[in-house]
């Protein structure tokens, strides 16, 4: 036989009756009923941090007689009050984007590096990322589906249990009111469109999206196996422009409200100019803020001494080849609104610019052989999501170094005659599309932020 200490979040303490391992949860929340005065529908049970499940055995849960449990109230019959909140970051906006996910744990935004929820040191959930293949999304509200029993192909193979990441949602739950639950940060993983700017770049980016509560949660059945399923709802008074399909709160604030993502220490920068990898702008104009690209308009942007320093691949020009490590790139001239040429191109003021970068320059049509003493260009790609929620789905990502190979004119099937400029990459940091991740033991060491 064994007995419990039992505390509550007032304070209150006891002892539960004598039980087995035998016998259920149920079996014990009926006895803590009678002794806290309190319906059993209105408090969970914890022991060493994991919520008891009335369907199952106290010996599952490895019980010893004298272990404490703990009593959480879902209700206001304890006069229990959440023991934590998720306090905002300040520089984190709603609409903030990541190209990887170790820089959500140096934002301090998700605290984990492969699971998708995360949680305080006091087992409250604190974030979770949505990906919309476990988890239906209709943006102002979300399916959440519960972390386990998935193999490396993410296919169910195995029950989910209200055990570790699963539990901690629970804990932010609050029965009687759904807005009185303790917020969770919801960010969302959403693919990139592999046609955006004409180019495979098939990869995943991140967006914080604000806070989220839970509604509710249940457990069904997958492929027959047991997941569980939490109900989500947005609870937050910074607005998102939806996109028009989904039927829910539309953002009326015609501020953009998102601004360049702040630096943050994470992976090889960029020596010249202190530029991460993967830094990702909404808006071009943030990108001319920022000094990177300061031209509006115009693809080739070039320094003081009339030298191309980066270049912008929007697609606009149905002649430009990317191939993510390797770029032909046609240079500036008139197109019509379907991208093709309308008129002769010269090699001249932003052409000549990005041609003066390369290592042979003025020879035309010769390859560098050492093309890694040609000037470093900074290229940056518009991209756009697939299947994007949002009214506004495209964005500009920072992709790294790339130096000109060679550089010529060709004439177009249109009998017009444009540059094409050959330039791969050359720098030390791994590409966003690259399986090689910026992953150190200092990063995954950092201490969870409430």
């Amino acid at each position: 036989m064994m007995r419990f200490k039992f505390v509550t979040s007032n304070g209150s303490r006891g002892w539960s009756s004598d039980f087995t391992e035998h016998d259920t949860v149920a079996n014990l929340k009926k006895d803590l009923e009678a002794r806290l005065k309190i319906k059993r529908n209105n408090f969970i049970v914890f022991h060493r941090n994991h919520l008891l499940e009335e369907i199952h055995h106290l010996g599952k849960y490895g019980m010893r007689c004298g272990d404490e449990i703990e009593i959480v109230s879902t209700s206001d019959e304890l006069n229990i009050k959440p023991v934590t909140t998720i306090e905002p970051i300040p520089e984190i906006q709603v609409g903030s984007m990541w190209s990887f996910r170790q820089q959500l744990i140096q934002s301090g935004v998700h605290m984990e590096i492969v699971s998708r929820i995360s949680r305080n040191t006091d087992g409250y959930a604190v974030s979770l990322i949505v990906n919309s293949r476990y988890d239906v999304d209709l943006g102002h509200q979300i399916i959440f589906c519960g972390s386990e029993g998935r193999n490396k192909f993410g296919d169910q193979v195995a029950d989910q249990h209200l055990f570790g990441r699963n539990e901690s949602l629970v804990k932010n739950f609050d029965c009687n009111n759904w807005r009185t639950g303790i917020a969770i940060r919801v960010i969302r993983e959403l693919e990139i469109n592999e046609k955006s700017c004409h180019t495979g770049l098939a990869t995943t980016c991140f967006r914080y999206d604000g806070y989220y509560k839970m509604m509710n949660y249940w457990s069904e059945k997958i492929n027959g196996f047991i997941v569980w399923r939490f109900h989500l709802v947005r609870d937050d008074v910074r607005p998102i422009k939806w996109s028009n399909h989904l039927s829910m709160l539309e953002d009326t604030e015609k501020n953009k409200g998102v601004g360049p993502i702040p630096a943050i220490e994470f992976g090889p920068i960029n020596p010249i100019i202190q530029l991460q990898v993967g830094t990702i702008w909404i808006y071009r104009s943030d990108i001319v803020e920022a000094g990177i690209h300061k031209d509006m308009v115009a693809g080739i942007s070039t320094n003081a001494a009339g030298i191309a320093q980066s270049i912008v691949l929007s697609g606009e020009y149905l002649d430009n080849d990317d191939q993510k490590d390797d770029i032909f790139y046609t240079g500036c001239g008139p197109i019509d609104r379907k991208g093709n040429p309308t008129g002769h191109q010269k090699l001249e003021r932003k052409n000549l610019a990005l041609a003066k970068t390369c290592a042979v320059f003025p020879e035309v049509g010769v390859k560098a052989k050492n093309w890694k003493l040609s000037q470093p260009v900074m290229v940056i790609r518009k991209l756009s999501l697939a299947n994007s929620p949002y009214k506004r789905s495209t964005f500009f990502r920072y992709d790294g170094i790339y130096r000109l190979i060679e550089y010529s004119e060709h004439k177009t099937p249109s009998s017009f005659n444009v540059w094409r400029f050959h330039l791969k990459r050359d720098d030390v940091a791994a590409a966003p599309w690259s399986k090689q991740l910026f992953c150190s033991d200092e990063v995954t060491k950092t201490k969870v932020i409430i």
